[in-house]
């Protein structure tokens, strides 16, 4: 099986091979595309005065953007998912102000409270 797994990969092993096979598997998006794409929205961090930061991961035509909460030693508190049309403009640890394009591109600046997701309580047996 190792063997197998190790041929499979080589088949791809350089740039020009996964090109190619991203080519075939994706024609028309492939080419489009940078070789890499960054971990972070170069806009997309937010310091906080406590030393916490949310940081919103880099998307590529997601519906969403997610944003994660880091407390001061770098640790990860908390998601946050936001449509792709929102911006971050500022935020605290239990909100966030966004500004928001809306479906007909009006836009908006609203303020969210960031409350615990409930979960459904578990029956015991």
């Amino acid at each position: 099986m190792d063997r197998y797994l190790r041929a499979h990969l080589a088949r791809y092993d350089t740039p020009a091979e996964r090109r190619r096979f991203e080519r075939e598997r994706w024609p028309g998006i492939r080419d489009h595309l940078p070789e890499r794409f960054p971990a972070y929205e170069s806009d997309g961090l937010l310091a906080l005065p406590d030393g916490s930061g949310w940081v919103t991961t880099h998307t590529w035509r997601a519906p969403r953007k997610e944003l994660h909460l880091l407390d001061p030693d770098g640790i990860w508190v908390r998601q946050l998912a936001i449509p792709a049309r929102s911006n971050l403009l500022g935020a605290g640890l239990d909100w966030v102000l966004l500004f928001e394009h809306g479906e007909f591109d009006e836009q908006s600046v609203a303020v969210y409270e960031l409350v615990e997701e409930s979960r459904p309580a578990h029956a015991g047996p």
